[in-house]
């Protein structure tokens, strides 16, 4: 346990402080440099394991029977992931190659979108998110962290109101995971419903989030289990299933509180550093909802819940960037409070829960 301690603690310090750096040079060519060596990183880390995440064979054996050339419509394999799988194959690619891929497709959007912030807010801290609360984790839900990848870029084309691209990038999650269906509404809410500082409007919301999915199973089931190019039979094992409790939504709940209390102290704040703060905040929030309420036989959506959850990698560069500006005692402490509490989390969920199957990190050669 302590040398995979050791190597995803390395995976999640050393990117963050190269991007630190070198995002602080003003040569662009060191500046490349250095970003695509903090992209390598947890990409070899990614990309060398070996039967770790519970669904690591799952996804080997499905790459094998594509390859054979059978029928994997009994897979489910939405038909992005399937193309994905068959132009590996045409290369002559080895069934570990769509570890690499999808967790190269995975860090590429996530890279895509902080960099566009870069100018904003202090991105490293967004990766530092990015990689104690959801990197392990993506060993396990291959592909609906590559969607919800794609998902988090696709949330600058709500902020700069581009439509068609929001559309176009959500049918690409959708390819991959049908699950990012959830995500296409998010664009009018947030801009043609006019969803802003009121108050009103915001419990409206949370009040229709709660209805949607403590009824997901008669709703969005209902809708999507008539299109002819899914197929749900896999995903009907995870709804029912679970005898968690209100204890357990409590639980789950408190585990990303910390993370929540900064923004709602220093809401104010935050939207003047960035504008778009009340985006990423509100969908985060959404996201603790749709968790807790994920327990109350529900089990398949929390997964749904990272489309929002995955919003902590924006909002606490956010948080650390108004740190800065208070006064260096509590700068200080926040700051120390708010990294801390990542690495609690981390060690909590992925070491001492061992969520995912993550540890003892293995290499396949």
């Amino acid at each position: 346990m302590i040398e995979s301690l050791l190597i995803y603690f390395s995976c999640s310090l050393i990117p963050v402080i190269i991007v630190h750096f070198c995002s602080k040079n003003c040569n662009r060519k060191l500046t490349n440099l250095g970003i695509s060596l903090a992209f390598l990183i947890p990409l070899l880390v990614s990309g060398f394991r070996f039967s770790i995440g519970t669904d690591y064979y799952s996804y080997i054996n499905g790459f094998e029977l594509i390859k054979s050339g059978l029928n994997v419509r009994w897979a489910n394999l939405e038909i992005g992931y399937l193309i994905l799988n068959k132009i590996l194959i045409f290369f002559n690619l080895p069934p570990q190659s769509i570890m690499f891929m999808t967790s190269f497709l995975m860090l590429f959007f996530l890279f895509k979108a902080l960099l566009k912030k870069k100018s904003i807010i202090p991105i490293e801290y967004g990766l530092l998110a990015f990689l104690l609360l959801f990197f392990q984790s993506s060993f396990n839900v291959i592909r609906l962290m590559l969607a919800v990848s794609i998902f988090f870029y696709n949330i600058s084309n709500i902020e700069n109101k581009k439509i068609y691209k929001y559309i176009l990038y959500s049918l690409l999650a959708t390819s991959i995971h049908f699950s990012a269906l959830i995500t296409i509404p998010l664009y009018w809410i947030f801009n043609f419903f006019k969803f802003d500082n009121k108050l009103f409007k915001r419990i409206l919301l949370y009040i229709l989030i709660i209805f949607v999915f403590t009824n997901f199973n008669k709703v969005l089931f209902s809708i999507i289990s008539n299109l002819n190019f899914l197929n749900l039979n896999y995903y009907n094992n995870y709804i029912g299933n679970s005898n968690d409790s209100v204890r357990l939504a409590i639980i789950k709940t408190i585990l990303w509180v910390p993370i929540l209390i900064p923004g709602v102290v220093f809401y104010d704040k935050c939207i003047i550093c960035e504008k778009n703060f009340r985006l990423y905040f509100s969908l985060f929030f959404i996201g603790i909802l749709i968790n807790a309420l994920s327990t109350f036989n529900l089990t398949y959506i929390d997964r749904i819940a990272n489309y929002f959850l995955i919003c902590a990698v924006m909002i606490i560069p956010v948080y650390i960037k108004v740190f800065m500006k208070l006064k260096p005692i509590v700068s200080l402490i926040l700051f120390f409070s708010i990294n801390v509490y990542l690495y609690i989390y981390w060690y909590y969920i992925y070491f001492i829960k061992n969520f995912h199957g993550t540890v003892p990190y293995q290499v396949f050669f």
